[in-house]
């Protein structure tokens, strides 16, 4: 199963950050079957400034 994958961005005076949320099955193994079931859905949201990308 793959992974689904949201990215935002957003600019503000710190610099601009991106931030995607993956989500993963609960065994956080594999990506959910059901991303919007919170039962079948493990969210993990990374920040970064967007130079780091």
């Amino acid at each position: 199963m793959s992974r689904e994958v949201h990215v935002r961005f957003c600019e503000r005076l710190a610099g601009k950050f991106r931030w995607p949320t993956l989500h993963y099955a609960p065994s956080m193994q594999e990506g959910s079957e059901n991303p919007a079931d919170p039962q079948q859905t493990r969210r993990v949201l990374t920040l970064m400034q967007a130079q780091e990308y």
